[in-house]
């Protein structure tokens, strides 16, 4: 009786420290450094910075602050419209390992999600509100920006799936995107929940001395040639907006940028990643002064503990190491 007692014990603690058990709801991060890897499509509009051409959505940069200088919210001024916006699912979850000091995380260790795990488990993103500040045939940079990530028990979406969608009919608002938001979820869906709202904050651009404060995305590449590009930008948990891993990740652990400069705003997470311009089978991502945009790898941050989760551990050590004591004492 003592010595089954003493295993259920361990097993509870094990199942507590793998943080991704068949639970049907989020999962609880574990603690430390986390590296990420994503896939998605977006798609970029310069057209849009036009007032009353393309996109009938304005710039927005949520309620962080120093996030959108120079990102005007008025209907009536110039270049604030949306210039791009885009979904994606998470790929796989690793533990991360800091490099660099409040500047650089790296992977280290094998995923504890995995995209479709336990018969359908999904995180998925959606991103939008930036407007485009510069376009050329070497990158664009752009200001403000929210990014939503949402967990699902069960949904079946996919990169093939997303590049072959129509975002004029999956997108039915500035914020939802069919199939990554949890309006209009699809057949077969359930279980969605929101994870963060997190802003785009500045850090992307700098002149090798400081960090442009009004600038809070870059891509390098051409985003309307065959060649691979690279854009980088940083995150910061929006608080007001709670979700399941709301307070997990707000560490505000990047204080510098890729760069080592001082970031204007402290950030949460950071994204690099790369893009090619989609050809073939995302044609509805493409049209007259739009581009379409295949997306892949990786984002990091530094999680901190959840405090329920650590709670229910200190539970579990406090029940095992009674159970030993009496199995001892036989």
């Amino acid at each position: 009786m003592k010595s089954t007692q003493l295993l259920a014990g361990a097993a509870f603690v094990a199942t507590l420290a793998g943080a991704s058990g068949a639970f049907a709801s989020p999962i609880v991060l574990p603690g430390g450094p986390l590296y990420g890897k994503f896939s998605g499509v977006e798609q970029v509009a310069p057209g849009n910075d036009t007032v009353g051409v393309g996109s009938p959505y304005l710039a927005t940069s949520g309620n962080t602050g120093a996030d959108c200088a120079g990102c005007v919210q008025e209907p009536t001024a110039a270049n604030n419209t949306e210039g791009t916006f885009g979904a994606f699912l998470v790929t796989t979850l690793s533990p991360g390992a800091v490099t660099i000091p409040n500047q650089h995380i790296s992977q280290n260790g094998s995923p504890f999600f995995v995209d479709g795990q336990n018969g359908g488990n999904q995180i998925t993103g959606f991103f939008y509100g930036t407007t485009l500040t510069s376009f050329s045939a070497t990158g664009a940079t752009g200001n403000g920006g929210i990014v939503d990530l949402y967990w699902w028990d069960k949904n079946d979406q996919t990169q093939a799936k997303l590049d072959g969608s129509n975002p004029a009919t999956l997108r039915t608002s500035q914020t939802q995107f069919t199939g990554y938001t949890c309006a209009n979820a699809p057949a077969g869906s359930s279980g969605c929940t929101l994870l963060a709202q997190l802003d785009l904050v500045p850090g992307a651009v700098d002149n090798g001395t400081t960090v442009d404060p009004t600038q809070t995305a870059a891509a390098a590449g051409d985003l309307e040639g065959g060649t691979v590009g690279t854009s980088n930008f940083y995150l910061e948990v929006d608080t007001s907006v709670v979700g399941a891993w709301t307070q997990q990740l707000s560490s505000q652990f990047f204080l510098k940028n890729f760069d080592g400069l001082l970031l204007p705003d402290i950030a949460d997470l950071e994204a690099q990643y790369d893009f090619q311009h989609c050809t073939t089978g995302c044609a509805a991502w493409n049209g007259p002064g739009m581009f379409g945009e295949d997306l892949q790898d990786p984002f990091t941050a530094d999680v901190v503990p959840e405090p329920a989760s650590i709670a229910l551990l200190g539970t579990a050590l406090l029940g095992l190491g009674v159970a030993w004591r009496r199995y001892g004492r036989r």
